[in-house]
């Protein structure tokens, strides 16, 4: 299934529907959560197993986050907000319960700790079982791709919906976080079943209504995202404060680019990088310190070892199709349109597969076979040595490969491409935009994503048809 991007209407905005809600678990996203539903105008129902937390919130300590203290207290005094341990008392009157109950790290594999989690569903059944039909269910707690889908058609299923609504909150600045957060997502049980999410949150904005690993994916990946881009600029500060550069100016340029370095640029899931630039340049940055102790940059040292290892996996991936007779690469250069073959991770692919004893040949027009012999300082001789003869001209070559690999989208090539593909097994290295397409005629996998033959719906083959009908290959 697809993600889909909605713009939330300004009906669902402050003034939204009002409900009795219970929120379970009152650490600091459950306090939030409370503060701003409050805000909102519903009537809240605070769920704790620590009498002593309980007891903190009732007396009125302060709340470390800006505004939830008076938030809090006011609702108090008003009765719009109730405290407690019992899961009865907090439950039997709510139209839905928000989850917010800590995941915590296990300090002995480093597994996030679901047992606070599955002790709250596990008590919310009971409670329904006994007292009510139904219950809907948000969860707010940052959880493992398929956690929220185990809830969804385990025993809680037959009681009610299940949503997955990741936070994004920021210690010290939460609640404005949560009326203008940086990115809306909704695991929902079915295409199109969000409204109940909308209705509580009241959000307006552009919103992502996906399935439930998507969205608990998401969350994980912008964490993890957020503490590779400390690290590198950590690491680019010391090899800054090592040369006497000011680190503050370089990185202010750098991020003053929006249309490479803080953009989508580089983030679509594919193959290795190479060419020219990328590895003569990030070799050239850590030779600056070469030799000295200081500064130690593990994350962009690794950088090029997982360039590597992600062409060595696909060489496995390879391997485990189990297949007979020669490959086809479609696509040789570092990229589209160039004949660049400098540092091209599909010349390492193809060498490394001629290694292992496969027979490879390569289309790919834009690569002038006459550069082999006359440009010695500019193609690398063990390219010479190994390609000289393997790369063709004529897309008729390929029909009879048992395997055909997509390391340039088929579009950028002037000639049809979708004829030689059907039928044939397929493995996408360069996330073709066309990949839909490619899987309802072909036997299709992505090198890191899904989008199998059979799965694809929707999906008009009469050009492909066509192009087949009225295409020669000499």
């Amino acid at each position: 299934s697809k993600s889909i991007r909605i713009r939330v209407s300004e009906t669902y905005g402050r003034q939204g529907c009002r409900m009795k809600i219970c929120v379970v678990g009152l650490g600091h996203v459950g306090i939030v959560n409370i503060a701003y539903l409050l805000e909102r105008g519903h009537i809240v129902t605070g769920l704790d197993v620590s009498q002593e937390r309980i007891r903190h919130l009732f007396a009125g300590e302060p709340e470390p986050e800006p505004r939830v203290s008076e938030l809090l207290s006011s609702a108090l005094r008003s009765g719009r907000l109730q405290l407690s341990t019992d899961y009865l008392k907090a439950v039997e009157e709510a139209s839905v319960a928000i989850i917010c109950v800590g995941t915590p790290q296990s300090e002995k594999d480093g597994i996030p700790n679901l047992s606070f989690l599955y002790q709250a569903v596990t008590s919310l059944i009971e409670i329904v079982k006994k007292k009510r039909d139904t219950l809907d269910v948000v969860l707010r707690s940052t959880v493992p791709p398929g956690t929220t889908r185990n809830i969804a058609s385990g025993a809680f299923g037959n009681f009610g919906n299940v949503w997955y609504y990741p936070e994004f909150l920021r210690e010290g600045s939460a609640i404005e976080d949560m009326n203008d957060p940086p990115i809306r997502i909704i695991g929902a049980p079915k295409t199109g079943y969000y409204q109940r999410v909308l209705d509580i949150y009241g959000e307006t904005g552009p919103v992502y209504i996906t399935e439930y690993e998507i969205a608990e994916m998401v969350k994980y990946v912008c964490n993890a995202f957020h503490a590779m881009k400390v690290t590198f600029t950590n690491e680019i500060s010391n090899v800054c404060r090592y040369l006497g550069i000011d680190s503050n100016r370089v990185m202010e340029v750098v991020c003053s680019d929006n249309k490479l370095n803080m953009s989508k640029a580089y983030m679509r899931p594919g193959f290795a990088f190479g060419g020219s630039c990328l590895p003569k340049d990030l070799t050239a940055l850590l030779r600056l310190s070469n030799g000295r102790q200081e500064p130690e940059l593990p994350l962009l040292t690794n950088i090029i070892v997982s360039n590597d290892l992600h062409i060595r996996s696909t060489v496995r991936r390879v391997r485990s199709l189990a297949v007979r007779g020669t490959l086809g690469m479609l696509g040789l250069s570092f990229k589209p349109n160039t004949g660049d073959l400098r540092d091209s991770p599909f010349v390492k692919l193809g060498n490394m597969l001629i290694s292992e004893g496969y027979h490879v040949i390569a289309y790919d027009p834009s690569v002038e076979l006459g550069l082999l012999d006359v440009e010695p300082t500019y193609i690398q001789s063990d390219v010479r040595k190994m390609w000289q003869g393997q790369l063709t001209k004529s897309l008729k070559s390929l029909c009879e490969c048992s395997l055909l690999l997509i390391a340039h989208p088929i579009s950028s090539f002037r000639t049809p491409i979708l004829p030689i593909l059907k039928g044939k097994h397929v493995l996408d290295l360069c996330n073709d935009p066309l990949r839909e397409q490619i899987a309802a005629i072909a036997d299709y996998e992505g090198v890191g994503w899904e989008c199998r033959s059979g799965c694809v719906r929707n999906v008009s083959l009469a050009k492909a048809e066509e192009a087949l009908k009225n295409t020669s290959y000499s």
